[in-house]
């Protein structure tokens, strides 16, 4: 049940806090940061917007930056950390941020390093789904040409495969291929229920209209 009165006093503790945006630097081409969304002064300004309406104080690095601040000790005092890290190919990158930020004893938002990979695991992410009510695409032996090949820990949909598997570098699933668009359907925890929640689901519409697109790569 909402509560107004224990709303206004979690907003009234938050004032004058400092929460860092961490985000992926546009030109950062090191090992381990290949990405596929590069934030953009306008969506960083969004959070910072967001941040401001708090009345709370920001702090913005790049993820290398943070990374070396933090094994230096040179890091000022920040009392929240807002992780933009994302799209990483090896997803064990994506537990970056969060899993400095707990040895920090930094709380992250959204989530710590063991929920990201649980819900970028496609294994893991599937049960969860399957969970709540969604239908999960059915497994197929790989040498059907109906299936899609998706790696379990990778991103940006490297090293996905469409039709007979003769081989792969990486383990994954072999599932059903449904011609469509790619929807994403968020999973929380959410504390007013005390369960997992699903948010509004967000549709990626390709220019092409093309119902078999695969990021431009489709049979």
């Amino acid at each position: 049940m909402f509560d107004a009165l224990t709303y206004k006093k979690e907003l009234d503790a938050l004032r004058g806090k400092t929460i860092a945006v961490i985000y992926i630097f546009e030109n950062e081409e090191a090992p381990g940061f290949q990405h596929y969304w590069i934030w953009k002064s306008d969506i960083i300004s969004g959070w910072l917007n967001a941040i401001q309406e708090l009345e709370c104080v920001p702090y913005i690095m790049d993820v290398r930056t943070f990374i070396q601040k933090s094994s230096n000790c040179t890091l000022p005092h920040i009392d929240y950390i807002l992780n933009l890290n994302c799209g990483n190919y090896n997803l064990s990158c994506l537990g970056l941020v969060p899993a400095m930020c707990s040895f920090l004893d930094i709380p992250c938002i959204p989530c710590n390093a063991t929920t990201i990979i649980m819900g970028e695991n496609k294994n893991i992410s599937n049960l969860i789904a399957a969970s709540k009510g969604l239908l999960v695409p059915q497994s197929l032996p790989e040498s059907s040409a109906k299936g899609i090949f998706r790696p379990l820990n990778l991103g940006s949909s490297k090293g996905i495969q469409i039709g007979k598997i003769n081989t792969t570098d990486y383990n994954g699933l072999y599932q059903e291929f449904i011609p469509g668009y790619d929807v994403t359907i968020p999973i929380l925890y959410n504390p007013l229920i005390g369960d997992l929640d699903l948010l509004p689901p967000l549709i990626y519409l390709p220019n092409s209209k093309d119902p078999f697109w695969i990021y431009d790569i489709y049979e």
